[in-house]
């Protein structure tokens, strides 16, 4: 799974980095929360691949956080909230948004809803210094990261899936029908990979 999250990873460094985007507050704001989804994507498959476990794990709240608040700049915020939120004076709850994004039928809302529901609790054990990451340094008489593969596995495809969502939204920020049906070509080619 590493090998994948990261041709992965390369394929949409090579569509998105650098590309302009709207620089309407809202769009921009948006487009700035999606990239952070795909840095953190890359530094997992970074980290992961250098045996950094425990931090990969952190960054999967962080991805999480990135596309909520991209979907909800791009989809829910009001004008007022948008300000507030560039003023660092808001942030949305993550249960509001989602419930929000229900009501939207918004591609992808779904999937993060499950996510929050079955993860949120992990998510955050492993951000804040909680029993999962502690835990997880705790091997059979030794100090040090003691993942499964089975877990990395599950946190690799977590992050491809975050950086998929992201993408897609990006895609659909820049208004480029072509690099919309780029990024759609790359997704269903991951799938085909992984499944």
């Amino acid at each position: 799974m590493l090998v994948q999250t990261q041709r992965l990873s390369d394929a949409l460094y090579s569509l998105f980095d650098g590309r302009s985007t709207p620089s309407a507050t809202r769009q921009f704001l948006a487009a700035g929360a999606h990239d952070a989804v795909h840095e953190h994507h890359r530094a997992i498959g970074f980290l992961v691949r250098e045996q950094l476990c425990g931090s990969a794990f952190v960054l999967r709240r962080a991805m999480f956080d990135g596309c909520l608040r991209g979907l909800w700049l791009t989809h829910i915020a009001t004008d007022t909230e948008v300000d507030r939120f560039a003023a660092e004076t808001y942030d949305p709850k993550p249960v509001r948004v989602l419930a929000a994004l229900k009501t939207l039928s918004i591609s992808g809302a779904e999937t993060l809803r499950q996510f929050y529901e079955a993860g949120w609790k992990a998510m955050s054990s492993y951000t804040h210094g909680g029993f999962r990451q502690v835990v997880g340094r705790l091997g059979v008489g030794f100090v040090g990261a003691s993942y499964t593969a089975e877990e990395l596995d599950s946190l690799l495809q977590h992050a491809n899936w975050f950086a998929l969502l992201s993408a897609i939204e990006l895609s659909e920020i820049s208004k480029d029908v072509r690099l919309q049906e780029e990024v759609v070509a790359l997704g269903e080619r991951y799938v085909a990979r992984v499944v």
